[in-house]
């Protein structure tokens, strides 16, 4: 025989007086004879409480109506690290790297005039040192060839033979000084001579490349 039919059993899920947040006086009734309607998003969003949140509390700045918003200022690293190093540019060696010679520094052009003025006066210089031993040391052996008896006592005593003495010694050595002197010195000057038609040749042909 079936049990007496028994009544509807309530949920405590569904009764307010179990639910957090009841206050006495509400309606005790756990289920209403008219259920209630279900109501507005809009309504319930507008009686939501206001977040507690302090970031969600804060008010959306409008950004367009602020203006235009300003650059980030740029951030110092107070402990910077080491720079890193530029890497070298890669080149082709195939390619003919161009050369190019700086102006020289009105500077460097006068020193190169002094320079040249120097050597020209040195070389003057030794040009007359060289002519004048050439034509004392002929000088010498021609008075020596010119007297009667080289070999024999002179007439003015032993101060002349003393003077045909050291001309038998030092003319040679003039004479022969002289000489070498000069053939140096038209060698140095033949160099310059090359070096100056030379240098311009030498310049284009750098350039050219």
């Amino acid at each position: 025989m079936a049990g007496a039919a028994r009544g509807p059993e309530f949920d405590p899920r569904y009764d307010a007086r179990y639910q957090r947040g009841w206050a006495p006086g509400e309606s005790d009734d756990p289920e209403p004879d008219d259920p209630a309607a279900p109501e507005d998003p809009a309504a319930l969003a507008d009686r939501a409480d206001p977040p507690t949140d302090p970031v969600m509390a804060s008010p959306v700045p409008d950004l367009a109506a602020s203006g235009p918003v300003a650059a980030p200022a740029p951030w110092n690293d107070p402990h910077p690290g080491p720079e890193a190093e530029p890497e070298p540019l890669a080149v082709d060696a195939s390619e003919p790297v161009p050369s190019i010679t700086p102006s020289p520094s009105p500077a460097d052009v006068e020193g190169r005039r002094d320079a040249a003025r120097i050597i020209r006066i040195a070389l003057g210089v030794s040009w007359a040192i060289a002519i004048a031993a050439t034509l004392v040391g002929a000088g010498l052996i021609w008075s020596l060839i010119a007297v009667e008896d080289p070999f024999g006592i002179p007439a003015g005593g032993e101060v002349e033979l003393m003077i045909r003495t050291l001309a038998q010694f030092v003319a040679p050595s003039l004479l022969s000084t002289g000489l070498l002197g000069m053939v140096a010195l038209l060698v140095v000057d033949g160099l310059r001579r090359a070096r100056r038609i030379c240098a311009p040749i030498a310049e284009r042909a750098g350039g050219a490349s």
